[in-house]
């Protein structure tokens, strides 16, 4: 593939194709986020906006920097990566403990950058081609794209965990909710662990 055949739209359709990767992962992550079930509506669209949004914007910056930093990049982006999401992650559960209580409109935010760090093989191989632009508005158009296509599976997750919520009782649906999240993180960790670390940049770089 050459830079000339890179599209927004062929990004987003990748995206599209990996979104129900995505949904298992983040999709089951971020439900975790969702309100005690006789909350509002809004406050599960809310959940849902501003956990996708913190995603949305670490990927595009992620897109942009190997784009402009080049292959070079291979060789400590995902250490680097795996640490901001690992303090991240520990700032959010911190933030839980304090407030008691549903996640916040920071710990969402916090989650939703956290997941978009951890490194995955899927957004790896979308990295592999943004770096052929060498352009760093182009990479952050690429990996935009991408974000925000595989993003349809995540959402979709949460609004159906949104739907379920009301429906169960109060003790039901807060284990489920821990199910649903410690699934989607064991799954995602699985994944960012069996990566092979850099490889894939620098062989498509």
């Amino acid at each position: 593939m050459t830079p000339t055949a890179l599209t927004a739209g062929g990004f987003l359709a990748l995206g599209l194709m990996a979104a129900p990767h995505y949904a298992m992962t983040c999709g089951l992550v971020f439900s975790g986020t969702q309100p005690h079930a006789r909350q509002p509506a809004p406050a599960c669209g809310r959940c849902v906006a501003v956990a996708l949004s913190a995603r949305q914007l670490v990927l595009v910056a992620l897109g942009m920097l190997t784009a402009g930093v080049g292959a070079t990049a291979g060789a400590w982006l995902p250490i680097v990566m795996m640490s901001l999401a690992a303090g991240l992650g520990l700032w959010v559960a911190l933030d839980r403990l304090r407030s008691r209580s549903a996640a916040t409109t920071r710990s969402i935010a916090g989650l939703g950058a956290a997941m978009a760090l951890l490194p995955c093989p899927v957004f790896y191989g979308v990295l592999g081609y943004v770096v052929l632009t060498g352009d760093v508005l182009q990479g952050g158009l690429l990996a935009g794209s991408f974000a925000l296509g595989s993003a349809v599976g995540v959402a979709l997750v949460m609004i159906a965990a949104s739907w379920v919520a009301p429906r169960l009782s109060g003790r039901v649906w807060p284990r489920l909710r821990a199910g649903m999240t410690a699934a989607g993180l064991l799954l995602a960790l699985g994944l960012a662990w069996g990566c092979d670390w850099g490889r894939w940049l620098c062989q498509l770089g």
